[in-house]
């Protein structure tokens, strides 16, 4: 059969161009490849806090930098819609979100005004409002159990004379005499009152509420001049502002958390002295040393890890050129329980459901906030850095 001659030149052009809609379609689908200029619009995530009723995730994500600085800002994670907005948008910067004990305000550090500060906005959005003000920056805060205090760490104010001196470019500076050391402070949210609860004398590293209220566990040093490992491990009263030493652990350490019944400590810390934390240790209330959780069953460096309601605790290590998910139970056991993982974790949160959200990313693919459930697959929820 004679097909008309438009029928034969419209097939024989479909053969044509078929394959140079697949050449385009082919490279669309290729692998976008990382350069030095795009790495740097490559956005980071960070200190993922869950609402108390486990309803929405605040983080920071660093933005691709403008001029010489990288700003960081609050977004939110909507677990039941799934959405993600963001939540400040300063000029500046905004850090550290921490959500009240009942979930209706968020504080966050920001340095809008001219040092970096204790601001709070409602959770369901607003104009936030400076709670500390003066000339001396916020390092780190933390709300009472009961949400009527707020703990933070911050040195003292500038002097008119050490204004005037560092207004005049004077730089003359008398090491470990003139140096002004982070105090521990408590603000009262219904007077506005603050005060120190340190001597100026010591350095207040961390500051972590123990769940009844009564005080704060802190890291600390009377000589903070030192070029030795000082620091120790104490217990700040509130009825009576004693202070009362609980460990003196191998150094350096960090990272101390109290677990939700308040019985046992846990921090990232050393066998012997230095040179870096870790292994995950705990210490149980009365004990008059740390147990090593970590260091014969994993031997590994701890990234990351967290306290379930249960007292149990989830961490991530480093493996290699991975890292991965570990959990204890609240005997100690130990359950490798990320074998359902497809990308390396690094910081998280867990929800009151244990539901997790953390930072995921491997080797050819950028960082994302990945939900997990501790069972299934984990699910992608972000696309900060598809392009």
């Amino acid at each position: 059969m004679n097909l008309p001659f438009c029928v034969r030149a419209f097939f024989a052009l479909s053969l044509l161009t078929k394959p140079l809609f697949a050449q385009e379609s082919s490279k669309a689908d290729a692998p976008k490849y990382l350069t030095p200029e795009s790495s740097l619009s490559l956005r980071s995530i960070s200190d993922l806090q869950f609402s108390p009723d486990g309803s929405r995730l605040a983080f920071v994500v660093s933005e691709p930098p403008k001029g010489e600085r990288r700003a960081r800002h609050i977004w939110l994670y909507e677990k039941q819609s799934g959405g993600i907005r963001q939540f400040t948008y300063s000029a500046k910067t905004e850090t550290s979100p921490r959500w009240s004990p009942d979930g209706k305000q968020l504080a966050f550090l920001s340095n809008r005004d001219e040092e970096q500060q204790i601001y709070v906005i409602r959770a369901d959005g607003g104009e936030a409002t400076a709670l500390t003000k003066g000339k001396r920056s916020v390092q780190n805060f933390a709300w009472s159990p009961d949400g009527k205090q707020i703990s933070f760490l911050a040195p003292d104010a500038k002097t008119e004379a050490e204004e005037k001196k560092e207004k005049d470019k004077d730089d003359a500076h008398v090491s470990g005499k003139e140096d002004k050391r982070a105090r521990l402070w408590l603000l009262t949210l219904s007077t506005g009152e603050t005060k120190a609860l340190t001597q100026p004398n010591w350095e207040i590293h961390e500051a972590e509420w123990h769940p009844s209220g009564s005080g704060l566990t802190l890291i600390a040093t009377d000589h903070p001049e030192s070029d030795q490992e000082t620091n120790r491990i104490f217990f700040f009263r509130l009825s009576d502002n004693s202070l009362t030493q609980v460990l003196a652990p191998h150094g350096p350490f960090g990272e101390i958390r109290i677990a939700p019944d308040g019985k046992t400590t846990a921090f990232v810390g050393c066998r012997v002295d230095g040179p870096v934390p870790h292994d995950l240790m705990i210490v149980h209330q009365g004990d008059r040393a740390a147990q090593n959780l970590t260091g014969a069953s994993i031997d590994r460096p701890i990234i990351e890890y967290r306290w379930g309601k249960d007292s149990s605790l989830l961490a991530v290590i480093a493996d290699g050129f991975r890292s991965k998910f570990v959990a204890f139970t609240p005997q100690g056991a130990l359950q490798d329980v990320s074998a359902t993982l497809s990308t390396n974790p690094g910081a998280f949160a867990v929800s009151n459901s244990s539901d997790v959200v953390f930072v995921g990313h491997t080797a050819t693919t950028p960082q994302e906030l990945w939900l997990w459930d501790q069972k299934s697959p984990a699910k992608q929820i972000s696309h900060f850095n598809d392009s």
